[in-house]
């Protein structure tokens, strides 16, 4: 569950840097963020948790939870657009075409984790 809350943190880290859009953000920070990206992708696929169960409770917030871990499917893929988005900005050479290849990847992920349950419903 650490590694899950260390990667939803760097997605909304992530999120922020990219769209801050300030003179002062170098592209250091974005290489920094694209390499976060990737560690933190890295460790929620390879956290080896088998079933993302989530337990809760009968308090107010519940219905809210359960709405939201809906999207927890999506959360690597994300970061792998989010991360690859950073790399583009980071990086000048051929690095900028592997971000976006693996921006694009997660793209394509994101898209089929979103439709790929309603058209298995049918």
């Amino acid at each position: 569950m650490k590694i899950f809350t260390a990667a939803v943190l760097i997605a909304i880290g992530l999120a922020v840097l990219l769209v801050w859009r300030t003179p002062p953000m170098t592209k250091g920070a974005y290489r920094l963020g694209f390499l976060l990206g990737l560690a933190a992708f890295g460790g929620t696929i390879l956290s080896g948790r088998s079933s993302w169960t989530l337990y809760l409770g009968p308090n107010h917030g519940a219905p809210l939870v359960a709405f939201l871990s809906r999207f927890l499917a999506a959360m690597p893929f994300v970061l792998l657009v989010e991360a690859g988005f950073s790399g583009y900005r980071g990086f000048s050479s051929w690095m900028r075409y592997v971000s976006l290849s693996l921006a694009a990847l997660g793209g394509v992920g994101l898209t089929a984790s979103l439709l790929l349950p309603i058209l298995l419903r049918r």
